[in-house]
């Protein structure tokens, strides 16, 4: 998953991370549902692997944690930081 796209949109940089949070957490395979919501979010445009185990989708994570970081220095204002941190810090939860 690119995560630059999030970053043209400056306007709405927040919604877009907080979504992009929301799409990760949806296809943790943990969750019964996973596949289907999977299935949604590939209907909406966004890749992500049909099938992944824990250990994959995790990875999956870390490397849009490492995007996202390598981004940080493109943001400009306090308040997007501080929207990029929580992104950040929520994707993180989610695999520990």
């Amino acid at each position: 998953m690119q995560v630059q796209e999030l970053f043209k949109d400056k306007k709405n940089l927040g919604q877009s991370l907080i979504h992009l949070a929301d799409v990760l957490e949806l296809a943790d395979p943990r969750r019964k549902l996973a596949q289907a919501s999977r299935t949604k979010i590939k209907r909406a445009g966004l890749h992500l692997p049909t099938r992944q185990t824990v250990k994959e989708w995790r990875a999956s994570c870390r490397d849009v944690v490492n995007q996202l970081e390598v981004l940080r220095s493109t943001v400009q204002s306090a308040q997007a930081l501080a929207q990029l941190d929580a992104a950040i810090d929520r994707i993180r939860l989610m695999i520990e």
